[in-house]
C-alpha cells in the first residue's frame, strides 16, 4: 500500500530509493511520481541509481511475446481422441511385431483441465509481461526527458535564460513539403544544441520504445549542426520558427514530447484527428510522455493538457499544415518534428 503514503519530507532516504522501482514501472500515485521527479532533478546520486535501475530493466524493452496459440483446448482434445482411452487394453493377439499404442498417461478429464489451465495462464501472463515492458519503456522515456530538461537548464544558465536556439531563417519552412519556394530549416537544430554542448547524452534523445531509433555517436556531434539522421531523435519539440521565436515561454508550457501523430515521414497526415490522437510511440496511441518546462514529465492520455486546455499538436485552431505555421501565442505549445536537412538532401522521394 505504499502508493497511499504521503510524499514530501516524510519520505526518508530508504523510502525514497524504494520508490524508484515503482517509479520505473509506473506504479506510483501522481503525488509520489511528482515527488520522485523533483528528487531526481535535485539529487545527482539518486539519478545515478535511477539510471542503473533503468539499465537493469532495459531487457524488458526487447521482450517479444508471441500470441497465444489459437484453439488450444480443441487441439488438445483432438490429440486425445486420436489415442486409446484410459484402460483400453492392447488388441488381442498383438505381438511384439505389431503396432501397439499404450494408454495415455492422463485421463481425458485431466487433459481437458490441463489445457484449460494453460489457456488461463497464457491469458494472464502474456498481457502482464507486455504491460511490464510498456511501463518500463515509459519510465525510461520519462527519464530521458528528465535528462533533457537538465540539459535545457544548463543551457539557460549559460545563455541568459533562453531556450536552446540555433537561430532563425526568414521565411523558412520547418516541414519539407512547405519548402517549395522557401528555405527549409529543421526544428531539431534547436534541441540538438543540448547534445552538442554535452548538456545531455545523444541516447537521451531516443525513446526506448522506438524500434528504429539510434543514438548519434558522441564523436559525431561536433561535425554537425543538427542530428545526422531522423532516427537520432524520437521526440518533437516546441516550434521555434517565425520572426519572433518563443525563447522564454511560461514554465507550465510543454517543451518536448513523444512524436506528434499529425506528422509522419516529414509529411502532414490529414487523416489524423488532432483533438483525440495520441503519439504512436507507446502502446499504439495509448498516450505520450511530455516534458513541461517546470521540470515535470507527465504521462498524458490526451493531447490536451494544463489548466488552459492547450493542445500539444496544433498551433491555435489550425488543423492543416504545410510547414510554415507558428505558435498562436506565448502560451501555445506547438510541438513539431525535426527532419535533418542532410536526410532531406539525400531523399529522392516525392513530397506528394
Amino acid at each position: 500500500m505504499g502508493n497511499a503514503e504521503p510524499s514530501g519530507r516524510k519520505h526518508g532516504e530508504k523510502r525514497r530509493e524504494a520508490l524508484l522501482l515503482d517509479f520505473h514501472l509506473d506504479q506510483l500515485s501522481n503525488e509520489d511520481r511528482n515527488w520522485v521527479e523533483s528528487e531526481l532533478l535535485r539529487d545527482a546520486e539518486l539519478r545515478t541509481k535511477s539510471d542503473r535501475l533503468r539499465k537493469i530493466l532495459r531487457p524488458l524493452d526487447h521482450w517479444t511475446v508471441s500470441p497465444a496459440p489459437t484453439h488450444l483446448v480443441e487441439r488438445v482434445l483432438r490429440s486425445v481422441e486420436a489415442s486409446p482411452a484410459e484402460g483400453t487394453a492392447a488388441p488381442a493377439g498383438s505381438g511384439a511385431g505389431e503396432a501397439y499404442r499404450p494408454r495415455p498417461f492422463f485421463s481425458l478429464r485431466e487433459l481437458v483441465a490441463i489445457a484449460a489451465s494453460i489457456v488461463v495462464l497464457v491469458s494472464v501472463a502474456v498481457p502482464g509481461l507486455t504491460g511490464v515492458r510498456n511501463r518500463a519503456q515509459r519510465a525510461a522515456c520519462a527519464s530521458n526527458l528528465g535528462s533533457i530538461f537538465r540539459g535545457v537548464t544548463l543551457y539557460q544558465q549559460a545563455f541568459g535564460g533562453s531556450l536552446p536556439f540555433a537561430g532563425s531563417v526568414p521565411d523558412a519552412a520547418w516541414l519539407p513539403e512547405g519548402a517549395r519556394n522557401r528555405p527549409y530549416v529543421s526544428n531539431s537544430r534547436h534541441p540538438y544544441l543540448i547534445a552538442k554542448l554535452s548538456y545531455a547524452k545523444p541516447e537521451d534523445f531516443v525513446c526506448p520504445a522506438s524500434k528504429a531509433g539510434t543514438a548519434m555517436r558522441a564523436d559525431e556531434l561536433a561535425d554537425y549542426d543538427d542530428f545526422a539522421r531522423a532516427r537520432n531523435i524520437s521526440y518533437d519539440s516546441l516550434n521555434l520558427a517565425g520572426g519572433r521565436p518563443n525563447l522564454r515561454p511560461p514554465r507550465f508550457i510543454a517543451y518536448m514530447s513523444d512524436a506528434n501523430p499529425l506528422f509522419a515521414d516529414a509529411r502532414f497526415n490529414p487523416s489524423v484527428d488532432p483533438t483525440k490522437a495520441n503519439s504512436r510511440a507507446h502502446g499504439r496511441g495509448a498516450g505520450q510522455s511530455v516534458l513541461i518546462l517546470n521540470g515535470s514529465v507527465r504521462w498524458l492520455t490526451s493531447p490536451v493538457y494544463g489548466v488552459k486546455r492547450d493542445n500539444l499538436w496544433i498551433a491555435g485552431n489550425i488543423l492543416r499544415y504545410v510547414g510554415t505555421e507558428t505558435p498562436a501565442g506565448n502560451e501555445d505549445a506547438f510541438l513539431i518534428p525535426g527532419y535533418p536537412a542532410t536526410e532531406r538532401r539525400r531523399s529522392s522521394r516525392p513530397l506528394h
